[in-house]
């Protein structure tokens, strides 16, 4: 279920946009760790022994330090996000643009960061310098970016999924990971 809102404004000379969004995903897709009944070690799944099990019943196999994890249809989650993108056409074939992204997720029971594949980003914000050619069919287009640390990382992004272990991995090794993932996924804008 998605609600958005947006304004727009055009000139000859400047373009700008805001929007706001909420968007509740029901049955969210997420990761989680294997839970088995006691007596798993020594089990295969797949290709790969089960070597070590938590009281809890969490399973760990040699391939990863990291416990297994599966995805499963699990809990309802909501993102909440704003974007604004600003264009000025400073010359004829010059213009520069800005646009900020803020997000934030949360799982509807526990109000905590859900475990969503590739974990939510931090606030980012990109500058653009654009020079067009004569006639528009050409165009150079550098860009700087700057992003925040993602404060909200869920259990996924501490526990160590990168292939670190759990009591071996900080928030800012996480907060390293969540941003990597990120910018690797296409997070980037055009």
């Amino acid at each position: 279920m998605n609600y958005e809102a947006g304004v727009n404004y055009r000139s000859d000379r400047i373009s700008t946009s805001a929007s706001v969004f909420v968007n509740t995903v029901y049955d969210n897709i997420v990761y989680q760790s294997l839970i088995l009944p006691q007596g798993a070690v020594g089990t295969t799944l797949g290709d790969q022994v089960i070597s070590a099990q938590l009281p809890n019943g969490v399973v760990y196999v040699p391939a990863s330090s990291s416990p297994v994890l599966v995805r499963v249809n699990y809990g309802d989650a909501r993102i909440k996000g704003f974007e604004h993108q600003f264009d000025w056409r400073i010359a004829p074939r010059w213009s520069v643009g800005t646009v900020l992204t803020l997000l934030h997720a949360a799982d509807l029971e526990s109000g905590l960061a859900p475990n969503i594949e590739g974990g939510t980003p931090g606030p980012d914000f990109w500058v653009k310098l654009r020079y067009s050619s004569p006639g528009g069919r050409y165009w150079f287009e550098p860009s700087c970016t700057w992003w925040c640390e993602q404060t909200r990382l869920s259990t996924l992004d501490l526990g160590g999924p990168r292939g670190q272990a759990p009591h071996a991995r900080g928030r800012t090794s996480a907060t390293s990971s969540t941003t990597a993932r990120r910018c690797g996924a296409g997070w980037r804008r055009p």
